[in-house]
């Protein structure tokens, strides 16, 4: 999950301290979040895969959502 995250956010040009401000997250979280350190909520992955413009399937390795 944490490598699809970086992966979509570097697509969208964002740092992880936009992603974090856009999710009401500390920078620290999202570093966590993307190394697989911390352990996501579903409410914080939908937040994410919303901000960065993808479904919560598409990050935890499905398909893109139809």
């Amino acid at each position: 999950v944490g490598e699809r995250i970086r992966a979509a956010r570097l697509r969208k040009r964002m740092t992880q301290k936009e992603l974090a401000d856009a999710v009401d997250r500390p920078q620290s979280c999202i570093s966590q979040y993307e190394r697989g350190l911390t352990p996501l909520t579903l409410e914080t992955l939908a937040a994410i895969a919303d901000e960065l413009g993808t479904s919560v399937a598409r990050l935890v390795g499905g398909r893109r959502a139809a």
